[in-house]
């Protein structure tokens, strides 16, 4: 099986727009949890300064539902970037078949082992789990700051 001149051509824009998209969802999963992260600083350092008064209960709810907030649209980026990147793979393959002893497909398989053996525990740990992780630390922090407020 070959494919043709046009097929080709296509498949490499289609590859590109989706390597676009996926770069996309990145830097929106950055600029959201950058966002997050400055207000749920923010919030903390307000609620601190005010002395874990009775006036911060409704900031340390809003620092819960923001960390769980963050923590959901992390999960919904991931996703998106996972469809992309199975669509890649599969688009990958069909490449593969169709040019058979592709030294850009060696290559790639031979940086994708070394990688592997390089950093075998944390190749294992999805990406995303890190950022989900510190977004659920944002609402243990909301946790305890209304944990604190309610005990004074």
């Amino acid at each position: 099986m070959s494919m043709s001149d046009r097929e080709y051509d296509f498949l490499m824009f289609y590859i590109k727009q989706t390597w676009d998209e996926m770069r996309h969802i990145e830097q929106l999963r950055a600029t959201v949890s950058s966002l997050i992260i400055a207000l749920a600083t923010l919030i903390a350092g307000f609620v601190v300064q005010q002395g874990f008064t009775d006036a911060t209960i409704i900031m340390s709810v809003f620092l819960i539902v923001l960390g769980i907030f963050g923590a959901v649209m992390v999960r919904k980026l991931y996703q998106l970037h996972q469809f992309g990147q199975e669509r890649l793979n599969e688009w990958y393959a069909y490449l593969k078949e169709n040019i058979p002893n592709s030294e850009v497909f060696k290559r790639r398989d031979i940086a994708d082992s070394v990688h592997q053996k390089k950093f075998s525990i944390f190749s294992q740990i999805p990406h995303n789990y890190f950022w989900f992780a510190l977004h659920l630390f944002i609402s243990l922090g909301g946790v305890v700051t209304l944990v604190l407020t309610l005990l004074k």
